[in-house]
């Protein structure tokens, strides 16, 4: 019996890269890169939303420690860069937020991300 293929997921998709503070794609990135690409031609997306996120770290003694500048649109670019190399064929929309509203000493590594939301 022949199998079919998986229906393509509905809705928008959320996939989150997350950095090194102060440094953009490395070595551990091309996994979710690719996942990315492969939620893609699943989905057969009208847009992909690329928003990089400088990101913040409230330490022990409530000194707060922020990312560059421009950090977060640098980030976003590169990653639309590479989708669009590797061949996304999707309207790529790039955004960047500052993430020194995340900071709250728990997790603010999160806050060092570049979200793509791929929207059927």
């Amino acid at each position: 019996m022949p199998v079919e293929p998986a229906s393509p997921p509905a809705g928008p998709r959320v996939l989150d890269l997350y950095f090194d503070f102060d440094r953009g794609i490395s070595f551990r990135h091309p996994g979710a890169l690719v996942s990315v690409l492969e939620t893609a031609a699943r989905s057969r997306p009208t847009s992909v939303r690329v928003t990089g996120v400088r990101g913040a770290h409230l330490l022990s003694n409530g000194t707060l420690l922020e990312e560059s500048d421009g950090i977060g649109e640098r980030r976003a670019q590169e990653v639309a860069r590479l989708l669009e190399g590797a061949g996304l064929d999707a309207v790529v929309e790039i955004d960047w937020a500052d993430g020194k509203s995340e900071a709250d000493g728990v997790d603010d590594w999160q806050s060092r991300r570049v979200t793509v939301v791929v929207t059927p």
